[in-house]
C-alpha cells in the first residue's frame, strides 16, 4: 500500500497540478486512457467544490494505492477567517463524480462540501 499526499492552495489554477499527479498515479497502476481520465476528472471536480464554496484556503488531496485501486480524499484544509455565504450548485459536479468513480462520498455541513471521498479501480 502506498499514501501519496498533495496541498494545494484552494484556486483554480492549482487544478493542473492535481490532474498531473493524477495522471501520474493512475499510470503507475495500470488504469487504461479512459479510466486515468476519469480519475483527473474527479479530482478536478473534487477540488472545484471545494474551491467553489470560497471556505478553504488549501485543499487536501491524498491518495491511498492498494493493488489496482486508487481511493482518494479531497478536503478543505486551512480555513480562512472570512466565509463566503453563498452556496454553490452542486448539482453537476455530483454527476460528473458520479460517473467518473467507482464509489463517491460527498460530505456537507450546512449545504457546504467538506470533502469527498471516492474510489477509482484500475484495470
Amino acid at each position: 500500500m502506498d499514501i501519496i499526499k498533495l496541498i494545494i492552495p484552494a484556486k483554480a489554477q492549482y487544478l493542473l497540478t492535481a490532474r498531473l499527479a493524477s495522471s501520474s498515479i493512475g499510470a503507475r497502476i495500470n488504469m487504461t486512457i479512459g479510466d486515468v481520465d476519469d480519475l483527473k476528472t474527479a479530482i478536478a471536480e473534487s477540488c472545484i467544490l471545494l474551491i467553489g464554496s470560497g471556505k478553504y484556503k488549501d485543499i487536501s488531496i491524498e491518495y491511498t494505492i492498494k493493488n489496482n485501486i486508487a481511493e482518494c480524499e479531497v478536503k478543505g484544509i486551512a480555513e480562512k477567517r472570512e466565509v463566503s455565504e453563498e452556496d454553490i450548485e452542486t448539482d453537476l459536479s455530483t454527476h460528473i463524480l458520479e460517473a467518473t468513480t467507482s464509489e463517491l462520498e460527498i460530505h456537507k455541513t450546512d449545504n457546504t462540501v467538506d470533502y469527498i471521498k471516492f474510489t477509482k479501480t484500475g484495470i
